[in-house]
């Protein structure tokens, strides 16, 4: 098998700089095609309503709605990331 050469950052993308890539060419991540995202349950509030884990981690918590722009869902945004 061969891979052909490719291009890669040295440091991680930014949210601007993922944001002006979503607004090019319209990519939707799978958490906004599906709905939800599982979010490490540490960056949730104390009283987040209880939901499905991941199997064998269940510090992943399932919070519906969360995607690159809401981290841990509606009540969060990038502000400040």
């Amino acid at each position: 098998m061969t891979l052909t050469p490719f291009a890669i950052s040295a440091t991680a993308v930014t949210n601007e700089e993922f944001a002006t890539f979503v607004a090019a060419t319209g990519y939707a991540t799978d958490a906004e095609r599906f709905g939800w995202s599982f979010v490490f349950g540490g960056f949730l509030p104390d009283n987040f309503p209880p939901t499905r884990a991941a199997a064998s981690t269940p510090w992943w918590r399932q919070v519906y709605q969360a995607h690159w722009r809401r981290p841990e869902g509606t009540h969060s945004d990038l502000d400040g990331r």
